[in-house]
C-alpha cells in the first residue's frame, strides 16, 4: 500500500522494493557504518512477504496481456512496466534466498532499466 487510504497498486511493488534495494547499498557504500550498512545485511524477505507481493502482481495480470494497477482493472503500459520491474526485483530477491534461477533480467533500482544496459 502506498499513501494512507489509497488502494494497493501494482506499481508500489517497484517503488517499495527499489527503495529497499537502494537502502541496502546497491548504489555504493558510505565510508562509515550507517543505517544503510545495517539494512544491507538484511534480506528482502525481512521487509516484505515476497510470495504475497508476487501473488498480488499475478492478480493484476490480464489474460490478454499487460498488468493493471488493481485486480480487475484494465492493463496499461505504466503499470505493466513497473509491475514487471517489481517482479524482476522479487525474482532476484528469491534467487538470493533459494538459489533458483531468475527468469527476468536484473533491473537497476536507480534507473529502472535492465542492468545489462547500464554503463
Amino acid at each position: 500500500n502506498g499513501r494512507p487510504g489509497k488502494a494497493p497498486d501494482v506499481c508500489y511493488t517497484w517503488w517499495t522494493l527499489a527503495s529497499v534495494e537502494l537502502l541496502r547499498g546497491r548504489c555504493g557504500k558510505a565510508s562509515t557504518e550507517t543505517a544503510a550498512d545495517l539494512v544491507d545485511e538484511l534480506d528482502m524477505a525481512d521487509f516484505f512477504d515476497l510470495s504475497d507481493l508476487r501473488g498480488f502482481i499475478a492478480k493484476c495480470m490480464c489474460s490478454a496481456g499487460g498488468v493493471a494497477a488493481h485486480p480487475g482493472d484494465d492493463p496499461d503500459p505504466f503499470h505493466t512496466f513497473f509491475g514487471l520491474a517489481g517482479l524482476s526485483l522479487l525474482d532476484h530477491a528469491d534467487t538470493s534466498r533459494t538459489g533458483a534461477k531468475p527468469w527476468l533480467a536484473s533491473i537497476s533500482p536507480v534507473l529502472a532499466m535492465p542492468v545489462s544496459y547500464v554503463p
